[in-house]
């Protein structure tokens, strides 16, 4: 049970993350985000952690160590399994660090919940103050036809856009010849749009334009990401 969401693409990182660093938000996002009694977490062993100089964190927050899959071994430190230490989204980040350790991207695993708030509280408590940047854009596509988009992140910002990016990808991923002239038309004004943030009344233009085409956009788009 539970609902699964695909991504596409990654978040190129500036400069290349060091490899303690990136050791540590790798391990981070491979344990499971227990609460855990931060006076006794700090006596059990955490050598990432420890390698890049963090504290033990509010709840444990940064405590990566622990023994079993997934640091899960259930240990005296744990306050609660089922509840992540305060300020972070979810039991799991599914963000990680590339092979090269120039960009995050998502780790490939099934259900990944909460995955903009993630993506914020990597940057904001580990990313930003040690002097990393991150830009591009991932897309996601949920279960549901109608839960597709674009994750951007722009100097560190990050911003969420339902469906309407998407046009984007599917501009780029499909030959012009797949469309017809309309078609082509349509995803261009859709791009324009997108970044030109428009007002209003541009806004109810746009969308009684590309209304009476979106459900064959988004067929094509579910083929391609289904290929």
């Amino acid at each position: 049970m539970g609902y699964h969401t695909d991504f596409d693409g990654q978040f190129n990182c500036t400069p290349t993350l060091a490899p303690e660093h990136a050791a540590f938000i790798k391990q981070f996002c491979e344990t499971r985000r227990m609460k855990r009694n931060p006076k006794i977490a700090i006596k059990l062993a955490d050598p990432i952690r420890e390698a890049v100089g963090l504290p033990i964190g509010v709840d444990g927050g940064n405590f990566v160590g622990g023994a079993g899959m997934a640091g899960q071994d259930r240990d005296e430190s744990i306050l609660g399994y089922n509840d992540p230490p305060e300020g972070q989204p979810g039991l799991w980040c599914q963000w990680t660090p590339n092979a090269s350790g120039d960009a995050i991207e998502w780790d490939g695993g099934e259900k990944f919940y909460n995955y903009v708030e993630w993506l914020n509280y990597l940057i904001d408590r580990y990313l930003e103050p040690w002097g990393y940047k991150l830009n591009g854009q991932v897309n996601w596509r949920g279960e549901d036809r109608e839960d597709v988009g674009v994750i951007e992140v722009v100097d560190n910002k990050v911003s969420a856009h339902h469906g309407i990016l998407t046009l984007n990808r599917l501009a780029e991923e499909f030959e012009e010849s797949s469309f017809t002239s309309r078609q082509i038309d349509l995803i261009k004004s859709a791009v324009k749009f997108a970044s030109l943030n428009a007002g209003e009344d541009e806004a109810d233009q746009f969308e009684t334009d590309v209304d009476s085409f979106r459900n064959e956009l988004t067929e094509l788009y579910l083929t391609k990401f289904n290929n």
